[in-house]
C-alpha cells in the first residue's frame, strides 16, 4: 500500500568496532567471560523479526558465553533483569560512539547517496 520500509543497516565495520570492546557484562554479578568477543544483535524492540537478524544497529560486546548461554538460552528481559541493564541504551551508546569515529562518519554519508 505504499508503505516503504527502510532497509536494515547492515555494517561490518561497526560489528568489528563493537568487538574490539570487552563482554557487555564483565564481572557484574560475577560474570566470569569464556570465549571471544562476540558482537550479539540484541532483537526485542528492535527490527529484527522471525528469522530475521535485527539492523546491526542494534548490538553489544559479548564472551561466547555470556552470548550463547545466557542471551539466547534465557531471553533478553531474562538477561536485562540479572544484569541490571537495558540492552537497547546499551547498543546505542555503542553506535553512537562509532558514529563519531572517520569509519562511521563515512558510513553514513555512504547511505546518504543511495
Amino acid at each position: 500500500m505504499g508503505v516503504r520500509v527502510r532497509p536494515q543497516i547492515r555494517s561490518e565495520g561497526f560489528k568489528q568496532f563493537v568487538r574490539g570492546y570487552p563482554c557487555l557484562i564483565a564481572g557484574i554479578n560475577g560474570h566470569a567471560c569464556d570465549g571471544k568477543i562476540q558482537f550479539a544483535h540484541v532483537r526485542k524492540g528492535n527490527d529484527g523479526g522471525l528469522g530475521v537478524k535485527p539492523s546491526d544497529c542494534h548490538g553489544v560486546p559479548m564472551c561466547d558465553r555470556a552470548h550463547i548461554r545466557i542471551q539466547h538460552q534465557h531471553g533478553e528481559p531474562a538477561f536485562e533483569r540479572e544484569f541490571a541493564l537495558s540492552l537497547n541504551v546499551e547498543a546505542d551508546r555503542y553506535w553512537a560512539a562509532w558514529l563519531k569515529t572517520e569509519a562511521g562518519r563515512r558510513f553514513m554519508r555512504s547511505r546518504a547517496d543511495t
